[in-house]
């Protein structure tokens, strides 16, 4: 039986650390002098969850404004959406509706958001920003996460809980049967 994978995208502002994010959870170290994304990068990696092994494809998306057309074409089949944005810049945090507004804008309406707050190794003081944004998601029905990429604080609850989430939300997803499609010989005919 194949097992189809699930497929996230991440979304939000350059430099709020979704190359970091995902290197994290492939399992590299952190890279202060990390370059953009250009276009879009993916990883793949596997978890268990109820018995059953369960791949992830982790899409990442560029930020910067001349990639943000992209965005919509590797949005289209994912399951869901990592909507990123670094808890020290404001303005990332500001801007992450009109990300999501974009990802909603292809596809299904069902996928799944996950708000993820990275750099909280950076937070010293305003913390409000962390609790506005987890009311935010909260309102919206969408999961928050705070991490950091830099000392990976938070980024092994932040897979365990997404895998839970879309097992459950794509249930038969993982039940997926292969079929053999036989092709005939062109040269067998009358013409």
């Amino acid at each position: 039986m194949f097992e189809a994978p699930f497929r996230i995208a991440t979304i939000g502002e350059s430099a709020v650390g979704k190359t970091s994010i995902i290197r994290n959870i492939y399992g590299d170290r952190f890279d202060n002098a990390e370059s953009s994304t250009v276009g879009v990068d993916f990883i793949q990696i596997f978890r268990k969850y109820n018995g059953k092994q369960i791949t992830l494809e982790i899409w990442d998306t560029a930020g910067q404004e001349r990639f943000r057309s992209l965005v919509p074409v590797y949005c289209r089949n994912v399951n869901a959406a990592f909507a990123v944005f670094d808890v020290s810049q404001p303005e990332s945090y500001d801007r992450l509706e009109s990300w999501i507004h974009l990802f909603k804008s292809v596809g299904d309406d069902r996928r799944l958001i996950f708000i993820v707050a990275n750099k909280i190794d950076l937070l010293k003081e305003n913390y409000h920003v962390v609790e506005d944004a987890c009311t935010w998601a909260e309102e919206r029905g969408y999961q928050f996460f705070a991490v950091s990429a830099k000392t990976g604080e938070g980024i092994e609850a932040l897979i365990d809980n997404v895998v839970t989430a879309l097992y459950e939300h794509y249930p038969k997803k993982g039940d997926c049967k292969q079929i053999t499609i036989e092709v005939k010989d062109k040269n067998s005919g009358c013409c």
